[in-house]
């Protein structure tokens, strides 16, 4: 009996030995879904598309560096003018590559698209960029942008100017966002970056158990109070961009240029004349009343 119960007890001790390495196995494929989606974003940036990125930046240098030395006044450098002076940044500036990542174009009527179905996914075209955060010798800040066809990049300009600012987050102020809202981190299963040139607007779109979530760097944050770098479900984001955009303008008028503001009301200056006064008149009439209030109760104590 005695033998049977000791062979028993080396049994479980072997059998929990062998075990704790599939638990450690399966603790690590639980990793939260917003660190996982970063983490293959970030291999497959590094992998596909970053010796892409390099070697165009290098190409772009080498050519800028020799028709300097030949005096010519221009180059055509992969479909793109380059001119010998400062006039072209990409070619004399300090480049962030770990921050560099993929955006696809939103379409240009994004509010009306969103009420009409309901789905981000929808507003999103097949037109991708590459954004590489860039400093120039003049200390500027901005993007270089390449175009993405079919997995292959190709220079296409730079933006620079402290509006682009905005567009420079990394996945720390992504992953930053996620964690605040209670067991978003866990439950998000896709995540795509889309920008609307038309709001200035960059998106990181989220999809967690059917549901659509948003984190928005705006230039026009402050103009229709949202705040960037926080999560906002769809409807929300819906509700706050119709609130302060009219699309229909651009539909009337298919010239229109620039963000449709919507035309806020306005209190007629005559009318708000009005309101001030009859409050004062109001305020006036209230205090007099109540000196006379005050004067007759002392009449009548004395």
């Amino acid at each position: 009996m005695k033998k049977t119960l000791f062979t028993l007890c080396i049994i479980c001790f072997f059998a929990t030995y062998e075990a704790k390495p599939a638990v450690n196995a399966a603790a690590a494929d639980y990793e939260s879904g917003i660190d996982q989606l970063i983490e293959d974003k970030n291999e497959e940036k590094n992998t596909r598309y970053l010796p892409q990125i390099q070697s165009i930046l290098s190409g772009l240098r080498s050519k800028k560096a020799g028709y300097s030395q030949s005096g010519q006044t221009s180059q055509n450098v992969e479909g793109v003018q380059l001119q010998v002076d400062n006039e072209l940044p990409i070619v004399s500036s300090v480049y962030d590559l770990s921050g560099a990542y993929q955006v696809y174009a939103l379409k240009t009527l994004l509010v009306t698209n969103l009420k009409e179905t309901g789905s981000f996914a929808d507003a999103i075209t097949d037109k991708v960029q590459w954004r590489i955060p860039i400093r120039t010798l003049q200390n500027e800040s901005g993007l270089a942008i390449m175009t993405e066809e079919d997995g292959n990049l190709r220079f296409s300009g730079t933006s620079v100017g402290e509006s682009t600012a905005i567009w420079k987050f990394t996945d720390e102020d992504i992953r930053n966002a996620v964690m605040e809202v209670d067991g978003l981190s866990d439950a998000v299963d896709s995540m795509k970056i889309a920008s609307s040139y038309l709001y200035r607007t960059t998106f990181v779109w989220l999809t967690a158990e059917d549901r659509e979530y948003l984190i928005p760097f705006s230039y026009f944050a402050d103009c229709i109070n949202i705040e960037n770098g926080k999560v906002y479900t769809l409807s929300e984001i819906i509700k706050i961009f119709d609130k302060y955009f009219d699309e229909q303008q651009m539909i009337d008028s298919p010239g229109y240029g620039g963000a449709p503001f919507r035309q806020q009301p306005i209190i007629p200056v005559r009318l708000a004349v009005i309101i001030v006064l009859s409050s004062f008149t109001g305020i006036v009439g209230l205090v007099f009343y109540i000196k006379k209030a005050d004067k007759k109760i002392a009449g009548k104590q004395v």
